[in-house]
């Protein structure tokens, strides 16, 4: 427990612990994956730079081997096509989320999204919806726009 908890204080921004110190679940797992999702198809499509940026992402925030990744990232792509789920994740996150925590997920949304080198209108509207729903505003964006250019995304 208390491991969880130096991982919590030495990075506030880790995903692998929730803001009780406690390691992050499928549930949070899942949650995160699915934003990831929701947001890189917006555009024509999920292609092949943003799906290993994603998946890549998932690795390393959360340590998962590349086995349990594809099934959260499975798990995540079905469930997110339910009505009314991204509402859910969000709630999640902001329930069990420090808001450095969600910045680090919007640093890794915003990665995602230039991942393919084309900002489309609609990845710029979900991408602004679910900041919304994170309840992050431009302050945010700035801190995640600055965490793109270090080693932490």
């Amino acid at each position: 427990m208390f491991e969880n908890l130096d991982e919590l204080l030495k990075n506030g921004s880790s995903l692998t612990v929730d803001k009780s110190g406690q390691p992050t679940g499928e549930d949070i797992q899942v949650a995160v994956a699915a934003l990831l999702i929701a947001v890189s198809g917006s555009d024509a499509g999920f292609n092949n730079d943003e799906f290993e940026v994603l998946f890549r992402a998932m690795a390393k925030h959360f340590k998962i081997s590349d086995e349990r990744n594809v099934q959260l990232v499975e798990i995540a792509d079905f469930l997110s096509r339910e009505k009314g789920k991204l509402d859910e994740f969000t709630q999640i996150l902001n329930d069990r989320f420090e808001r450095s925590q969600k910045q680090t997920v919007l640093g890794i949304l915003l990665k995602i999204v230039v991942a393919d080198g084309v900002i489309t209108d609609s990845e710029k509207s979900k991408l602004e919806s679910v900041m919304k729903q994170l309840r992050l505003d431009e302050s945010d964006l700035r801190k995640a726009e600055e965490l793109l250019g270090t080693d932490m995304i």
